[in-house]
């Protein structure tokens, strides 16, 4: 049967769901971490700014705009592995039922061997105790006879008693 491949594939399967949780999960750490920068990357051009420096305060800018752009990026890979781990979770659920009905078309078919392995043995044993049976045919056959034999003899002899109590 197939349950030993689909069995295989249901741990493949479950190591693949455990890797994208493991990928979203980074991917959630970078984008909190790149949230952070950018507050503080627009809080510093904001003082560089106060302080006069345009110049520091637009290369501030720029890193938040690369940053903003990074983070876009990671916000779809998030997305993208929220659809890979949503796809693989249901592919787990339908080769895990399948697996099951697997192995319970297995124990079904082992259920009806066995069966089947009794209903031989018991047409077996009938067809020994019928075979005894006609072994003993002849011998019944003999009895009966016998017993006939002697019934018709204790007629006769009870025919015989009422006639010579009749002429006493």
């Amino acid at each position: 049967m197939e349950v030993c491949s689909d069995v295989s594939l249901l741990a493949d399967l479950s190591a693949a769901v455990e890797a994208v949780a493991a990928a979203r999960s980074q991917l959630s750490v970078r984008t909190a971490q790149i949230r952070a920068c950018l507050d503080s990357l627009e809080a510093e051009a904001r003082k560089a700014l106060d302080d006069g420096r345009e110049d520091l305060a637009r290369r501030m800018l720029e890193r938040r705009q690369i940053a903003a752009g990074e983070l876009g990026q990671l916000e779809q890979q998030m997305v993208a592995a929220e659809r890979e781990a949503e796809r693989l979770a249901l592919a787990e659920q339908r080769l895990l039922a399948r697996v099951e009905a697997l192995r319970a078309h297995r124990r079904m078919i082992e259920a009806r061997q066995s069966a089947a392995a009794i209903q031989v043995r018991v047409g077996e044993a009938l067809a020994g105790i019928s075979a005894e049976i006609d072994g003993l045919a002849p011998d019944l056959a003999r009895a009966e006879q016998g017993a006939e034999e002697l019934e018709a003899r204790a007629a006769a002899i009870d025919q015989l008693l009422d006639l010579s109590a009749g002429t006493s």
